[in-house]
């Protein structure tokens, strides 16, 4: 497979390519690995047959999420308390969730209330995340999560792979790259997070 487009939010293709060049690389070289007719057929993704593409999205996300695992990218899990108040939880973002605790009662919150969210892939302070398997996070959700751990300072970048509207086809339903871009350029600076979304076909 490779990279057909790409589309930089808030102007994260640049700072991924100025600050972490060799991980841009790796990235590209996994996506790149992606064959038709790959060793065997329990770990074929992608086959032609009678010139018809075949694929299998669930097989196609555990490739990337192999890859991404023996290259070292790792899940990140930030614990946090949360508040009634909407005026205090940006004063907490920064603090360690006992902090968090501590700061909240003395604010007035009798119980506050103990949370935690996970990024599966994160390295350098960059997180990725495949859209191919159907059952795959939701974008919006994925959004809350990338605000969350952009202001807690764990990111300073989120990457996302989705397949071209061309490949997506042969999927079934599920998200794919032009839909994508197009919900990020309609919300202008939402999220406030830089981003980097890879439109990729074989």
């Amino acid at each position: 497979m490779k990279i057909n487009q790409q589309y930089s939010h808030l102007h994260g293709e640049e700072y991924f390519i100025t600050h972490h060049a060799v991980l841009y690389k790796e990235i590209q070289e996994i996506i790149s690995g992606i064959k038709p007719n790959l060793s065997s057929d329990s770990n074929k993704v992608l086959d032609f047959k009678n010139n018809v593409l075949k694929i299998e999205p669930t097989k196609l996300n555990k490739y990337f999420y192999s890859c991404l695992y023996k290259k070292g990218w790792s899940n990140v899990i930030y614990d946090y308390y949360e508040s009634q108040s909407p005026f205090l939880n940006p004063k907490t973002i920064f603090m360690s969730a006992e902090t968090q605790k501590k700061f909240l009662q003395i604010k007035g919150e009798n119980a506050p209330i103990l949370s935690y969210s996970q990024i599966d892939f994160v390295k350098d302070k960059i997180s990725i995340q495949p859209f191919f398997d159907l059952n795959a996070i939701s974008e919006k959700d994925l959004w809350k999560k990338y605000i969350l751990f952009y202001n807690a300072g764990l990111i300073n970048l989120g990457i996302e792979i989705f397949p071209m509207k061309k490949l997506q086809t042969y999927m079934g339903s599920g998200g794919y790259y032009e839909r994508e871009v197009d919900k990020l350029r309609q919300s202008r600076n939402n999220p406030p997070v830089p981003l980097l979304i890879l439109g990729v076909e074989p």
